[in-house]
């Protein structure tokens, strides 16, 4: 996760309209950093290790198109949110 998408996180969960929507932003951003840690806690050997660093980075270009999606979607939303005068 780059240090983009922390700050448009905060800025999103700062943004938005009650406090459990602010956290519920950082819940899921907490949840969804910690991902690779479960997969990982598995691994016994170096052997292991190495083989579950060989799937996240399979997975490193499919996740970083979703995450820009999600960003320019968030963004989207604040941007209307902000034109329209409707809390996000």
């Amino acid at each position: 996760i780059t240090s983009t998408t922390t700050y448009a996180v905060y800025l999103f969960a700062l943004l938005a309209s009650t406090w459990w929507a602010g956290g519920l932003v950082g819940l899921t951003f907490g949840f969804v950093r910690a991902l690779p840690l479960l997969g990982v806690r598995r691994s016994q050997t170096p052997s292991d290790l190495h083989d579950t660093f060989r799937t996240l980075r399979r997975w490193a270009q499919p996740v970083a198109r979703v995450a820009a999606i999600a960003l320019v979607l968030s963004g989207a939303v604040l941007l209307a949110a902000a034109l329209t005068g409707v809390p996000a």
